[in-house]
C-alpha cells in the first residue's frame, strides 16, 4: 500500500533536505565566526555566554554548525542514508 502524503509533503523530495542542513550549518558557523549581535542576543546564547564566556560559546556554536554542515554533506553524498 502506498504511503499517504500530507498536504505539505506532496512533491517534497528527500534530495532537498541535505541543502537545508548545509545552509543551517553555514548560518551557525557564520554567526559564530562573525560574532553577529542578533545571533548572541538570544536568551539561550546569553546563558551560554554567561556560563562559558564569549570565546567558548563562539567555539561551541561553530562546532555545532560544522557538525550540521557535515551531516548535510553526508546526506547529499550518500554516506548517510535517510529512511522513509
Amino acid at each position: 500500500m502506498p504511503r499517504a502524503r500530507g498536504r505539505y509533503t506532496a512533491g517534497m523530495d528527500n534530495r532537498f533536505i541535505p541543502f537545508f542542513f548545509i545552509l543551517g550549518g553555514l548560518f551557525g558557523m557564520s554567526g559564530a565566526y562573525f560574532q553577529w549581535k542578533f545571533f548572541f542576543a538570544h536568551r539561550k546564547a546569553q546563558w551560554m555566554t554567561k556560563n562559558l564566556g564569549m570565546k567558548n560559546t563562539r567555539i561551541f556554536y561553530f562546532l555545532v554548525g560544522l557538525a550540521v554542515f557535515l551531516l548535510g554533506w553526508g546526506f547529499l553524498l550518500g554516506w548517510i542514508t535517510m529512511q522513509s
